[in-house]
């Protein structure tokens, strides 16, 4: 069913209902897909808005992310793939005057292959056994290093 279909679907629902027929031999006249409570809202908000209360302007996801958009967000993760999503969001804000969440850009990432990856964070296993060894702190350097680090004062 077109929008111009819809439209007068619609409107032979509405004016059934306000005959007095019931919501739901309206509905099956004319030929809607509509619950009980979808039915009566769209009686109501004819009262209230008049012919414009016909009319469905959402579009849904896809409408967010058409193809230059999409474009855009491959070559900027290629161009900054360690980018956080908050990162992106805000350049998608700048440079291109639209705001999508940080959730569809994760979910886009992953779909278009193009996700951020593992980050190592300090309290992985291998990072901590990489501090502990005593390799790692063998030479006089990475003692002055490691003091330095930890506030003393150079001996230079």
């Amino acid at each position: 069913m077109d929008r111009e279909e819809e439209f007068h679907a619609k409107q032979q629902l509405v004016a059934a209902m306000q005959e007095g027929q019931r919501w739901n031999d309206a509905v099956t006249l004319a030929g809607l897909p509509l619950h009980r409570s979808a039915a009566y809202h769209l009686v109501k908000r004819v009262r209230t808005e008049g012919e414009k209360a016909y009319i469905d302007h959402r579009h849904g996801h896809p409408s967010k992310m058409q193809a230059p958009l999409r474009d855009w967000l491959v070559a900027y993760c290629r161009r900054y793939p360690d980018h956080s999503a908050r990162l992106i969001q805000a350049a998608l804000q700048s440079e291109c005057d639209t705001t999508i969440s940080i959730g569809h850009i994760n979910f886009l990432r992953r779909q278009l292959g193009i996700s951020r990856g593992k980050k190592l964070l300090p309290n992985h296993p291998g990072v901590r056994e990489r501090r502990k060894s005593p390799e790692a702190f063998g030479s006089a350097g990475n003692r002055a290093a490691l003091s330095l680090r930890r506030g003393a004062s150079s001996s230079c």
